[in-house]
């Protein structure tokens, strides 16, 4: 009897430990992917319940999500991570900067992947793959979410100016603006989209070129760039329907106080949140030459240091190829899906405020130049555009000056 007891309690002694050493494995096993994103909560707060499902799905994977207040903050802190090499696993960011990252090596290539798991890019925006997720013929990014600037415009003031649908042509929609602004009322007929990619943006629809195709100068220095230019000066000056782009806020628009503005999709669940009685619609851009728009995605990027590569590639499918998971958190922000079939499909192809957007998207849409130094390029055109918005230079010097500066970091990267 003392010998079966005393066996009893080497096995019971024997199952704890191995037990214990079976749940130490498991936990010493569990790994965590940091991923580093930007986003308000109408974004956010999606992307955390689909990362939620893929740890529920892989339970010895965790999902440690930062959330950064702005572009700009997120891929400083990026940088300085990866100088200090405590750089995340994965990042939500912009395609432009996949220059600089992928310069220093920081990028995982993630063409290897795409080809073992056979994803057929052509299912995806073709603007997205042919030009906003590669770098020097390798794909560093997958995307995630796509948007454009569109033309908004407040229903009830086109009413009350007579005004029966949108404009279709930049004459058109410098008279339209002329009617819609009453000062007395501090009424504006337009507000634009500001800063460089506004002003990209109007120059592809005058049929200008910011930069090479080869990205080795840039072109935005032509007639159609100076017209460019000289049209949104003359809508502050001359036909005075829109304020200096400096002073333009969100707020007139969401008070009623403007006409027409140029923004992205998502701004609706904005306006829906927090601003109820705003009546707007959406429309496709006024043709110049052309009607081209300006695609705002963001991708998603592994980092090449990452531990933890492959759980990082499976959270990043879970996201992007996923067509549930794309359908859900794009309906929950407005934003718009990268996958054709998602696109194509309710809630979005079938919602008319949608149509402008995902028109621009197949039909009239150009991508940001992921070129190195792309923010310092954008920042240094910048001034030299408000130089001019501010008339502190004339238009032809402001373009002068800023295409000889963007020429030299051109060639101080190359």
């Amino acid at each position: 009897m003392r010998s079966f007891l005393r066996r009893l309690c080497v096995l019971i002694i024997l199952s704890i430990l191995i037990g214990s050493t079976l749940q130490q494995a498991f936990t010493a096993e569990k790994k965590t992917i940091r991923f580093w994103i930007y986003g308000a909560d109408t974004i956010v707060k999606p992307i955390k319940k689909v990362c939620k499902d893929f740890e529920n799905l892989h339970p010895d994977i965790s999902v440690d999500i930062q959330v950064f207040g702005a572009w700009d903050d997120l891929n400083r802190k990026a940088l300085l991570a990866l100088a200090a090499g405590d750089q995340p696993d994965m990042m939500r960011g912009k395609p432009q900067l996949l220059a600089d990252f992928a310069e220093k090596g920081a990028l995982e290539p993630l063409d290897s992947y795409i080809k073992k798991d056979r994803v057929n890019t052509a299912y995806f925006l073709d603007v997205l793959f042919q030009k906003s997720s590669k770098y020097k013929g390798k794909t560093y990014a997958f995307p995630f979410h796509v948007t454009c600037p569109a033309l908004f415009y407040n229903t009830e003031l086109f009413k009350a100016a007579g005004l029966k649908r949108p404009p279709n042509t930049w004459e058109e929609e410098v008279e339209y603006a002329k009617k819609l602004t009453i000062p007395e009322k501090k009424q504006w007929g337009i507000y634009l989209y500001g800063g460089v990619y506004g002003y990209i943006m109007y120059l592809w629809q005058n049929g200008g070129k910011y930069i090479s195709d080869d990205y080795s100068k840039v072109l935005f220095n032509s007639k159609e760039g100076l017209e460019a230019l000289q049209w949104t000066i003359d809508l502050m000056y001359k036909h005075k329907v829109t304020p200096p782009l400096g002073s333009q806020t969100s707020q007139d628009i969401t008070q009623g106080k403007v006409g027409m503005w140029h923004t992205y999709s998502e701004y609706r669940a904005v306006y829906r949140r927090d601003f109820p009685n705003l009546k707007f619609a959406s429309a496709i851009f006024p043709k110049k030459v052309k009607r081209t728009s300006m695609e705002m995605s963001s991708a998603l990027i592994i980092f090449s240091a990452s531990k933890v590569k492959q759980e990082a590639w499976e959270l990043l499918k879970f996201l992007c190829l996923n067509e549930d998971n794309q359908r859900y958190m794009m309906s929950e922000s407005d934003f718009l899906p990268v996958h054709k079939k998602v696109l194509m499909n309710p809630p979005f192809y079938t919602d008319p405020y949608f149509k402008p957007f995902i028109w621009q998207l197949f039909h009239d849409v150009d991508a940001r130049p992921i070129v190195p130094g792309a923010d310092e390029m954008v920042n240094k055109l910048q001034e030299e555009l408000q130089n001019a918005w501010y008339l502190k230079k004339s238009p032809e010097k402001a373009l002068a000056d800023a295409e000889k500066a963007l020429n030299e970091i051109l060639a101080r990267n190359k």
